[in-house]
C-alpha cells in the first residue's frame, strides 16, 4: 500500500492545519498501524477533540 504521507501528496496543501499534523503524524510515528484518537492526542500534544475532528475531516476527504 504504501505511506499514507506518499499516497496523499497532492492533497496536503488542501487540508486543515490540524489535519496536516495528524496525517504527518500517522505517517512517520504510526506507519501501518491505526491507534486510538486517544494515543494521538496524547503524543501530539493537543486537544482530543480537535484530533477527533481533524481524523473525521480526513475520512470525508477519503484519507485513511
Amino acid at each position: 500500500m504504501g505511506n499514507i504521507i506518499v499516497r496523499h501528496i497532492n492533497e496536503l496543501p488542501k487540508l486543515e492545519p490540524s489535519e496536516q499534523r495528524v496525517l504527518l503524524f500517522l505517517g512517520t510515528y504510526f506507519d501501518g498501524e491505526a491507534p486510538t484518537n486517544y494515543e494521538l492526542a496524547k503524543l501530539m500534544g493537543m486537544n482530543k477533540n480537535v484530533v477527533s475532528k481533524a481524523v473525521e475531516g480526513l475520512k470525508k476527504k477519503g484519507i485513511k
